[in-house]
Parts: C-alpha cells; sequence; structure tokens
C-alpha cells in the first residue's frame, strides 16, 4: 500500500495548480439572480469554458434544480444563461477555461 505524506501532497498539488495556472484562465463575477427568470452572464471569453463554479453569497455550491445555467456561444463570446427558481442575491460566477 502506497501512503503519500503530506509534503509529497502537496508538492503533487502545486504541480497541479501550476499546470491549471499555465493551461486555463480564470473569469468570475457577481451577480443578482430574479426568480423564474433568465439572468445572462456576458463574458469575454472567446474559449469553450471547461468549468462552472455557482456559489451563494456565503460561499455555498449552489446546484439544481435550484440554479440552471446553460454556455452560450453569441456574438463571438461565450455567456451564461442562468435561470434560478428563487430570488438570489450576490451569486458568485467562476469560469475555468
Amino acid at each position: 500500500m502506497n501512503i503519500i505524506g503530506v509534503k509529497n501532497l502537496n508538492r503533487v498539488s502545486l504541480r497541479a495548480s501550476a499546470i491549471l495556472d499555465d493551461d486555463m484562465a480564470k473569469y468570475s463575477t457577481t451577480k443578482n439572480l430574479t426568480a423564474g427568470a433568465i439572468t445572462r452572464v456576458v463574458t469575454t471569453i472567446t474559449t469553450e469554458p471547461y468549468s462552472l463554479l455557482i456559489q451563494d453569497s456565503e460561499g455555498v455550491v449552489i446546484d439544481p434544480p435550484a440554479v440552471y445555467a446553460q454556455f452560450v456561444f453569441d456574438g463571438g463570446v461565450w455567456n451564461l444563461d442562468l435561470y434560478s427558481v428563487e430570488a438570489l442575491t450576490g451569486v458568485k460566477i467562476k469560469i475555468t477555461y
């Protein structure tokens, strides 16, 4: 059985972070969402997004069915349409691309 010590695990984590930083870019913004409506998050992202993280104002991850998300390629950039079943303020949106 191989056990990775904390020191080695930290090295692996740092290498993974370096790879992510070199190959990926990040976009983040904060929005208020209206209940029962689509809110479009307009970005300047021209590369197809890789991942999406949506958090409430306290930093708790929000998943469907509370909020549905869809990337939309429009006008040469990737935007994000968010549909919320309830009004939410201070929603944090983080995109890696």
